[in-house]
């Protein structure tokens, strides 16, 4: 078998990003959880996610500034 994918669920709500949690288990996936655009970047930057599921509404930005910010 191949590597396990990490996906990176940026989610302030820790019922929803339990629930993403769980889903993305069952499907094979390692999910990270963080609850704020900065702890996403910071774990983008470090390389840990393959890919990101990105939540709009987040304490400390929008989930529009955080892909601003991964582009940049």
């Amino acid at each position: 078998g191949g590597m396990t994918k990490n996906i990176l669920v940026v989610e302030d709500s820790a019922s929803m990003a339990a629930l993403c949690q769980e889903y993305l288990e069952k499907a094979g996936y390692r999910a990270l959880l963080v609850g704020d655009g900065a702890a996403a970047l910071r774990a983008v930057e470090d390389g840990l996610a393959h890919a990101v599921l990105l939540d709009y509404e987040l304490p400390d930005m929008t989930g529009v500034d955080v892909l601003r910010e991964l582009q940049a």
